[in-house]
């Protein structure tokens, strides 16, 4: 699991320079699901290499957000003033500027960073890391201690499941919970496919509806702080159609979150089944 998303990283890192929203998106991705496995897997770990690592590929993820983070505003804003026939044209092309002011602005401040002596630092030492076969220093830790590892993340979401989150605040910290579970299962999917299959489907649906509840806070806090440039009148119809997706979100997030629980359970007892009938076979 770390292999390959080590050599997905190191593929996508020669092309970031031409700053590709898909290339931005999956480089993040695959530094998230680093991070995810070093600390799923850390008693396994050399631990100075892995949290050097870690920390690494933080910076590497955070210096790529605020260009990912400007063009999700902007698909997000555009596409909700483009579609809605009581804004008008000039009121939409304001939306487009002000938003492509936005998304040329973040790549240039990513450009003049990977032109630096400490992007190019960083990215050495990824790639660095990624051939380092000594990070792995239990190499023959079996399925029992693995799936624990795995499952570890699931009792902190199932704890703040617990507390029947509903605001904002609360369903982020769920949804990067849900992360870090999502991350770690599929590193042993293969152990219980079926069941995998089902928690990992329901997990990417609550994060994809939390995800996009954030989106949504973080589009209504643009639009009040561009309130001068949008004017009053267009601001506020932005607003009221970011409020309506908002409580929609929010309803379908609180929703498919208490879901997973229950695939969860299946995963967990199939789980137990295939470590009883590995013991014989150690035996």
């Amino acid at each position: 699991a770390l292999a390959r998303q080590q050599q997905r990283l190191g593929g996508i890192l020669p092309r970031l320079s031409e700053a590709r929203p898909e290339d931005i998106h999956d480089g993040r991705v695959a530094a998230r699901r680093l991070r995810s496995l070093l600390k799923t897997y850390r008693p396994m770990l050399e631990p100075r290499r892995a949290r050097l690592y870690r920390l690494d590929l933080r910076s590497f993820a955070r210096a790529l957000g605020g260009v990912r983070e400007a063009d999700v505003l902007a698909e997000l804003v555009v596409g909700l003033a483009t579609a809605d026939a009581s804004v008008s044209p000039t009121a939409r092309t304001r939306v487009l500027r002000l938003t492509e002011r936005e998304r040329e602005a973040a790549r240039a401040a990513l450009a003049e960073r990977l032109a630096g002596a400490q992007w190019r630092a960083l990215s050495r030492a990824l790639l660095r890391q990624g051939a380092d076969q000594r990070l792995l220093t239990e190499k023959d830790a079996g399925l029992e201690q693995a799936l624990d590892r795995v499952d570890r993340p699931f009792r902190k979401a199932m704890r703040l499941l617990e507390k029947k989150p509903s605001d904002a605040d609360a369903l982020h910290q769920l949804r990067l919970a849900f992360k870090h579970c999502r991350y770690a299962l599929e590193s042993v999917a293969d152990v219980a496919p079926t069941e995998a299959s089902r928690l990992l489907r329901s997990l990417r649906r609550v994060q994809d509806s939390i995800g996009s509840h954030r989106d949504t806070v973080q589009a209504r806090q643009w639009v009040e702080r561009n309130r001068v440039q949008l004017g009053a009148r267009l601001a506020g119809r932005l607003d009221q159609l970011l409020a309506e997706r908002d409580a929609d979100l929010l309803v379908e997030s609180v929703k498919r979150s208490r879901k997973v629980r229950s695939a969860h359970q299946r995963w967990r007892s199939a789980c137990r089944r295939a470590t009883r009938a590995e013991s014989p076979a150690r035996a």
